[in-house]
């Protein structure tokens, strides 16, 4: 065989270019006879499939490869040139393309993950005449509330629904909603009351399903009305 002038009935070859090869045979009585081969290497096909890509947690995106006419992705194992992910963590996409000599190659890409804000918001019950306060927590972060304003928290006196929308500083977004309750008034309406010695009497706070709470100094005087016999 030439080149490599080797002897046997079969070599392995490993060219990086296009060679002929010459074969001398030589029989048992010395006759000889030459054959020529021809053999062809082809180019390996070049596989893109871009610059690694960047998503938001629970988002898809799609790879696509170029340069064959074929190809395979894996972890997932799947066939196409394009193809739709939604990886969870960050991810390493690998494909082989076979173009049509049969010949194939890859490329790699990589899927980096980012974390969407969790926005935690609380049903939250109003007084008359008074304010809530709500806080969509992620410092940092760009905030766009229903009611228009841009801070991360805002004061709410009356009743619907709230909602803001959190971008954080890599670009992705959270939602959270919640509903501000407005309390009902309460009403207080002095009222004098006169009974005579020994006799009893109630005093009502009115305002049905509310709870009566009293300071101190106040039950020190329901106590001594109590030991008048005045019932509270």
């Amino acid at each position: 065989w030439s080149p490599g002038n080797q002897t046997t009935q079969s070599i392995t070859v490993n060219p990086n270019t296009t060679t002929n090869y010459t074969l001398t045979v030589t029989d048992l009585n010395g006759c000889q006879a030459n054959d020529l081969l021809t053999l062809t290497v082809n180019s390996l096909p070049s596989i893109l499939v871009g610059p690694d890509k960047i998503i938001c947690n629970g988002s898809t995106i799609q790879l696509s490869a170029s340069g064959a006419i074929s190809y395979n992705w894996n972890p997932l194992n799947i066939t196409g040139q394009n193809i739709l992910v939604s990886p969870t963590s960050n991810t390493i996409y690998s494909v082989v393309g076979t173009d049509n000599n049969g010949c194939t190659s890859s490329d790699t890409i990589e899927v980096f993950v980012n974390a969407v804000p969790t926005v935690t918001l609380t049903p939250t019950l109003v007084c008359v005449g008074h304010t809530s306060t709500l806080d969509a927590g992620n410092a940092g972060s760009t905030f766009y509330w229903s009611t228009g304003e841009t801070n991360q928290s805002i004061n709410v006196s009356d009743s619907g629904n709230v909602s803001v929308v959190v971008t954080s500083p890599n670009g992705c977004s959270g939602f959270g909603q919640t509903t501000v309750t407005l309390g009902g008034d309460i009403s207080a309406n002095p009222t004098t009351v006169e009974i005579c010695s020994g006799a009893t009497t109630t005093l009502s706070a009115g305002n049905p399903g509310a709870t009566i709470v009293g300071r101190p100094e106040l039950r020190r005087k329901q106590l001594l009305l109590l030991q008048q016999g005045i019932i509270l």
